[in-house]
């Protein structure tokens, strides 16, 4: 076919992924997301930052817990465990979707 489509340029690197710390291998994304109840400390922020060449960190927070942190992440979004899924899919935009969201768009809003 003269005309094919080439799929190859697309990424497939997710805007945003949610990380575990007892995860032993840390994907790419773009928005690294992470819950703070989980015990993150400096080192292992800093860490997932590197690792997963996330643009920048939110971490995601369940309770009324104090975060001493924020010089590391860029924000925090205060959810329901049960709303921790849903978070992540709207923080996982797409350039193939239909509307078009700049992942510097969003980092302006934390």
């Amino acid at each position: 076919m003269k005309y094919q489509i080439d799929d190859s340029h697309i990424d497939d690197i997710p805007s945003a992924f949610l990380y575990r710390q007892i995860m032993d291998h840390y994907l790419k994304s773009a928005i690294g997301c992470f819950i703070i109840n989980d015990d993150w400390d400096e080192h292992a922020l800093l860490e997932l930052k590197q690792k997963s060449e996330a643009w920048f960190l939110v971490g995601l927070q369940t309770d009324d817990m104090d975060f001493d942190r924020l010089d590391i992440i860029e924000g925090i979004v205060r959810c329901q465990p049960n709303e921790i899924n849903q978070v992540v899919k709207l923080l996982n935009i797409s350039s193939r979707g239909l509307i078009g969201i700049d992942v510097n768009d969003i980092k302006k809003l934390f």
